[in-house]
């Protein structure tokens, strides 16, 4: 099955959202935030950038980086420390957890 989404955010204000993801279309891999007197891009791995541009007033900042890993090493080590420590987080609660679980979160 193929699928094509685009998701439209309207929050109060004048803050709204968009995301386009598909299944069969090679889509820009870029997220934007744009705000007063500023723009920010963000290529390929929002959740890991390694190339970021910035413009705000004016001055443009490019932060370039090398990337280790995927993305998720910092929530894997916390997660192996509590495994091993045989203790629950203080950042995400068993509630919260149970809660996103269940698919009302």
């Amino acid at each position: 099955m193929f699928v094509d989404t685009e998701v439209k955010f309207e929050f109060s204000g004048k803050t709204h959202g968009l995301i386009s993801t598909s299944t069969v279309q090679d889509l820009p891999r870029v997220s934007r935030l744009i705000g007063p007197d500023t723009d920010i891009i963000i290529r390929e791995k929002w959740w890991n950038p390694a190339y970021i541009e910035i413009d705000h007033e004016g001055q443009r900042v490019v932060i370039d980086h090398q990337v280790k890993g995927n993305g998720f090493e910092y929530e894997i080590y916390h997660f192996s420390n509590l495994v091993i420590l045989g203790k629950t987080s203080k950042v995400l609660s068993l509630m919260e957890t149970a809660f996103l679980e269940s698919g009302y979160g």
